[in-house]
């Protein structure tokens, strides 16, 4: 390490200190000044340390939380560390060490990264999801829940990971299957806890209208719940009823056949009761089926298969006509009621299936001619009877009315998102606090037992039934019933991750309170969050499920708002400089200590921000660090010109409004790339004085301090300041100042560029031409035939000779 860098740590650590004993990050809480909430998405400690990519989004809200500061608000800019659930528990695994002892090791390798950045967080506005303190509120808001109505225990099917062995929600895979290990899902039956997010799945799309979103993240979390309204419709076949759902009951009369899943309860029925006349290919098919992940039974892409069910016909309750029945895979049990009605005439899929199978397809809608490809526009009704010649509304609501006077159909609303699945059968999670009692039934652990916490294991590897490791702590398992004090059993499953992270922000506005999540007081003052910036990754499950704990929070009185955050931000990636994502099992990741140990934080936190636009990808780039700790040294090195007695001129006057009002801009919009620009070009422009004056300098300090503050403190300190700079007001612009008074004209002779000329913006013509041919007079060795003058830009001389 040389001297230089040994210099810039140093003072890098000075700083760091100063501001600590300060308190210069801990929002005062008096009141006298408007609020700010801050946040960022906290990580979850997995990993050997942080890398840049990691510290992109740390470091751009830490510019918005420096900023906010300078500008007049009390900010909260907390951190924290989503510490419970399956990545930790992998990484102890992985590492060989008990998941306490790896979370708290790389807690404080975390800490000590962080820290080396600079970064502004309020030291006392910190947690782990795992610390007890923290397990006991989220338990206790879970057994809120469960009084209130919100949690039940019931056998679903599951999508169970047989590599990570445990439950995991629709919204924990990634095209079908598993998002941590990649591996394929199975299905299952087994009881376990959820929490009706049905419930609020309406409120979760209307509140989305009250909130500052991208829009694209609306319609994620729009798509993600799925509603649909529609109807459901009874068909007859024979004794028994097999209700569709569909949001298109008006093309009822095109319905020439209807599929139902393989593994739906009906087709075991009557393949036991003998309705079923080839049950030899149909249990073929049914196992063929059940090999297949969900993602491939309902690619889009892939050829339909199916088996008839001979011997079973369908009653089309409209007409009255029997239609064949048949089993195909890329209809689900657990989707709808696991059959629907087809229209191949309308729809690419029935037209698709229809064909293979040879199936009539009868047209509803006029205007199209399916002899080749299903008609998907809209027209009038046809060969539909009763709705004949109306559009698509008309027909649908009358089509429902006529279901439902005759009583088979019924107007419905459906929603893709289900029931949150709450259970997890892993070791590091937060035991589910409730006791099993054979004559009170499940009552909640009293409040003055939490937190519930899951004994010491060392061997705490899932098992292979589906049951938590818990199950193996049979001494921990036997309590007795908080109600009539009998014989009791502890729930063994744990919650997910997601348990912990969907209400954190609320403990960072009272993280040390023992009597409550958070005082009322407080939460009144700081909610909702202003800005909370986190993962493109997380725009639909994270932020979905912390959206409806915070709505129940809110309707049983315990928090302020409906909704948690006013706005949301996501950063990109950031990527190696190979192209692919950083990370450290490609071997690309860039690690936040090694990047400070070379140059320093404020050219590591500086570069991280210069490198793309916030919102999209960009690459790491190491010229792009030594041209950024070139630009450091320069505005360094500009102190040398700093004159106390140097008059400010005009130009030098515009330039220093222009760049705080471009900083200002730029960084309200988050364009933090274009902000360090317009200091550089500043910069540069100080540069051509040889006494630069003090305002000018000062300001240039004061707009990239939220940037490189550590060196802005120290020159600002040199300056013969007292107060640190962390407390020092945002600069303000004169808007009448941004206009120049002086323009440049660039002055050609036969329109080869000769020269430049500063001149005032009022100039007369003759005058200008004056000017600019004093410029030029050694090139003008011939007689001027023509001056050419482009009005604010330029004056062409054209000679002869």
């Amino acid at each position: 390490m040389n001297d230089i860098i040994k210099k810039i740590l140093s003072r890098e650590e000075k700083w760091q200190k100063k501001w600590n004993d300060a308190k210069s990050f801990t929002p005062t809480n008096d009141g006298k000044k408007p609020k700010y909430y801050d946040l960022v998405e906290f990580p979850f400690p997995s990993g050997s340390g942080l890398h840049v990519g990691h510290m992109l989004p740390y470091t751009g809200m830490d510019v918005i939380a420096r900023y906010k500061r300078m500008s007049g608000y009390d900010v909260l800019y907390p951190f924290g560390y989503d510490s419970m659930g399956i990545a930790a528990e992998h990484y102890a695994v992985k590492a060989g060490k008990h998941p306490s002892d790896s979370v708290r090791e790389l807690i404080q390798i975390f800490e000590k990264q962080i820290k080396c950045m600079g970064l502004s967080f309020d030291p006392d506005a910190k947690i782990a999801t795992s610390d007890p303190e923290y397990i006991k509120w989220t338990q206790w808001q879970f057994i809120q829940f469960f009084k209130a109505g919100l949690v039940y225990r019931d056998a679903l099917p599951m999508n169970w990971c047989p590599n990570c062995k445990t439950n995991l929600t629709n919204e924990e895979l990634e095209d079908g299957r598993c998002e941590r290990c990649g591996g394929p899902v199975e299905k299952k039956m087994k009881e376990q806890w959820n929490i009706r997010i049905t419930k609020y799945a309406d409120r979760l799309i209307d509140d989305l209208s009250t909130v500052d979103y991208p829009e694209r993240v609306k319609t994620e979390q729009i798509n993600w719940i799925g509603k649909s309204i529609g109807a459901d419709v009874d068909f007859r076949v024979g004794d028994d009823i097999m209700t569709v759902f569909t949001t298109r009951v008006d093309t009822i009369f095109g319905v020439t056949f209807c599929v139902i899943a393989p593994e739906h309860e009906l087709v075991k029925k009557w393949l036991e009761n003998g309705k079923i006349k080839n049950p030899d290919a149909v249990i073929e098919y049914q196992k063929m089926a059940a090999a297949k992940s969900e993602i491939e039974r309902t690619n889009m892409t892939r050829e339909k298969s199916g088996v008839k069910l001979d011997g079973i016909m369908v009653e089309n309750p409209y007409n009255n006509t029997e239609i064949p029945l048949y089993i195909s895979d890329y209809v689900l049990a657990n989707y709808g009621y696991g059959a629907i009605m087809a229209v191949p005439a309308h729809d690419e899929r029935d037209y698709e299936f229809a064909k293979k199978f040879d199936i009539e397809i009868i047209p509803v809608l006029d205007g199209g001619d399916i002899s080749a490809a299903a008609f998907t526009d809209e027209g009038p009704h046809i060969n539909s009877k009763f709705l004949d010649g109306m559009g698509k509304n008309e027909a649908i609501n009358f089509a429902i009315e006529y279901g439902e006077k005759h009583g088979f159909a019924r107007k419905t609303t459906k929603y893709r998102l289900k029931d949150w699945g709450f259970s997890r059968q892993m070791y590091w999670g937060e035991p589910i606090p409730l006791i099993y009692c054979e004559h009170c039934g499940w009552q909640p652990v009293p409040d003055n037992e939490l937190p519930v916490m899951q004994p010491h294991m060392d061997d705490f590897r899932p098992t292979d039934d589906g049951e938590s490791p818990l199950a193996r702590a049979t001494d921990w398992v036997k309590t007795k019933c908080p109600k009539c004090g009998g014989d009791g059993r502890r729930e063994t499953d744990t919650m997910p991750g997601w348990a912990g992270s969907s209400w954190y922000f609320l403990r960072y506005v009272d993280p040390h309170n023992d009597n409550e999540f958070a005082d009322q007081k407080l939460l009144k003052r700081w909610l909702p969050v202003d800005i909370y910036n986190g993962g493109n990754e997380h725009n639909t499950r994270h932020l979905l499920y912390a959206r409806f704990w915070h709505k129940a929070l809110f309707d049983l009185g315990l928090v302020p708002t409906s909704e948690p955050f006013s706005k949301r931000t996501s950063s990109g990636l950031m990527m190696g400089e190979d192209g692919q994502k950083m990370s450290k099992s490609k071997g690309n990741a860039v690690s936040s200590s090694t990047v400070t140990d070379r140059t320093g934080a404020d050219a590591a936190r500086t570069t991280i921000l210069f490198l793309g636009p916030w919102e999209l990808n960009m690459i790491w780039s190491e010229e792009t660090l030594s041209g950024v700790s070139r630009f450091l040294k320069r505005v360094e090195g500009l102190f040398d010109r700093v004159t106390i007695d140097a008059k400010m001129d005009n130009e030098q006057n515009r330039m220093m409004n222009q760049l705080v009002s471009d900083m200002t801009d730029r960084i309200d919009s988050m364009k933090f790339n274009t902000a360090i620009a317009a200091m550089m070009e500043y910069s540069n422009f100080l540069y051509k004085y040889d006494a630069v004056p003090t305002e000018c300098y000062e300001t240039l300090l004061k707009c990239l301090n939220p940037f490189a503050p550590h060196m802005c403190e120290e020159l600002w300190e040199k300056l013969g300041h007292s107060d640190m700079l962390v407390f020092t007001p945002w600069p303000t612009f004169d808007p009448a100042a941004l206009v120049s008074n002086t323009m440049t004209i660039v002055v050609s002779v036969n329109g080869k560029r000769r020269a430049e000329i500063s001149v005032d913006t009022k100039i007369g013509r003759q005058e200008l031409i004056s000017n600019a041919r004093e410029m030029v007079e050694k090139y003008l060795t011939g007689d001027i035939t023509n001056t050419i003058v482009v009005p604010n830009k330029m004056v062409n001389f054209v000679i002869k000779g």
